[in-house]
């Protein structure tokens, strides 16, 4: 199957004969197309995250609350993007009074700590908690958090990230499938070629092969292409036209046999 994969991608005369292999082969070849896309995927990612996740848990700031007063950054200011979003975490051992919501909503604070209080903004409300006093914990550093409990975090991280990258491949080869069918379809109309029963479904499929080679360089390109999707339509469409040339053009009989039916 891997051979098939590869010849799919480089003769379009190869494509007569895959178009005759059976609905259970087609499946497991777009299945095939779908694994190598997903181990790709969770290749790049698991290797992005062999650097980022210990760079960014080594490069938090010191921790430390003696008699619930909480002592970040050696007392310092700090303030921490939340990963995904454009809210922040800032620590404010300066500050005397609550702020207000819009104060936090307007500097996209999602959490204000201070010494003895935690303030969270709800919204159009602020809820805040105090530090129990009785509450300690000794001084940790981003690195000391690293050595306990780095290990730990890398694998539940990549766990995560290899769930993610198939279940994104699949939403993606199903996307493609159905764009590479659209294009299909409005080929043979245009070109009036007969094909067999089911051809333009497994065709769908046979072309996702050049178009993970394309998404293969495109991930490495210095400049990756704008609009990958219509990229990737086109190289269905140049595949699927290239294919339907060696089918025979529909006869006036095969209009007579489909308005009889």
């Amino acid at each position: 199957m891997v051979l098939d994969v590869f010849k799919a991608v480089i003769s379009f005369n190869y494509y007569t004969e895959l178009l005759k292999k059976s609905g259970k082969y087609t499946v497991f070849y777009g299945l095939a197309v779908w694994f190598m896309l997903a181990a790709g995927m969770s290749t790049v990612a698991v290797h992005y995250l062999g650097g980022a996740v210990p760079k960014a848990i080594k490069s938090l700031p010191s921790i430390e609350i003696k008699d619930g007063a909480l002592i970040l950054n050696d007392g310092q200011d700090y303030r921490l993007q939340i990963p995904g979003a454009k809210l922040y975490i800032s620590y404010e051992p300066q500050r005397e009074f609550p702020p207000l919501s819009d104060e936090m909503s307007a500097k996209n604070n999602a959490v204000i700590l201070t010494k003895n209080d935690i303030y969270v903004n709800q919204g159009s409300s602020v809820y805040s908690e105090i530090i129990p006093t009785t509450l300690n914990l000794a001084k940790t550093t981003g690195g000391d958090f690293y050595k306990e409990s780095g290990s730990a975090i890398m694998t539940t991280a990549v766990i995560s990230v290899i769930i993610a990258a198939f279940l994104t491949a699949e939403l993606t080869i199903l996307l493609w499938v159905a764009g590479s069918l659209f294009i299909g379809f409005m080929l043979q109309g245009f070109m009036l070629k007969k094909l067999p029963k089911y051809s333009l479904i497994k065709l769908a499929v046979f072309v996702q092969a050049p178009v993970l080679v394309l998404f293969i360089i495109n991930y490495f390109l210095p400049r990756p292409l704008p609009l990958f999707n219509v990229a990737q339509l086109c190289l269905s469409g140049i595949y699927i036209q290239q294919v339907l040339n060696h089918f025979p053009k529909l006869t006036p009989g095969d209009f007579n046999n489909v308005n009889k039916g």
